[in-house]
């Protein structure tokens, strides 16, 4: 990948072309699990065996997938897991909480001053 990016930006050294891919990855890491966050609470919210907690439980569902993951990951000969993603992936969880949360308390003033 580093290549590949020092080919289409010739003027990149090595060293900020990898810089650039590891922010890259991060970038991934946090948006991938923000949008699982967001996909497993739709879901928990909508079972209703689960939605008594669904910050909860969409929390521990998303990071049980991120560590799945990355153990997943060390049985492959290209890749390697590692603690750091998972950390990586846990913030991009509470990103998604706290948004969710916001647009929560959003929606639900805007209800309660739409019916008054």
């Amino acid at each position: 990948m580093i290549a590949k990016l020092r080919e289409w930006f010739p003027s990149f050294s090595y060293d900020q072309a990898a810089a650039v891919v590891l922010y890259l990855r991060r970038l991934i890491h946090l948006g991938s699990y923000f949008l699982a966050l967001v996909l497993v609470y739709s879901a928990v919210t909508a079972t209703p065996l689960l939605n008594h907690f669904p910050y909860s439980v969409s929390v521990l569902l998303a990071l049980i997938l991120a560590a799945c993951d990355e153990w997943y990951q060390t049985r492959l000969p290209h890749r390697s897991g590692s603690a750091a993603d998972v950390l990586l992936d846990l913030i991009g969880i509470f990103l998604a909480v706290g948004t969710i949360r916001l647009f929560s308390s959003i929606r639900n003033k805007n209800e309660k001053a739409s019916s008054n």
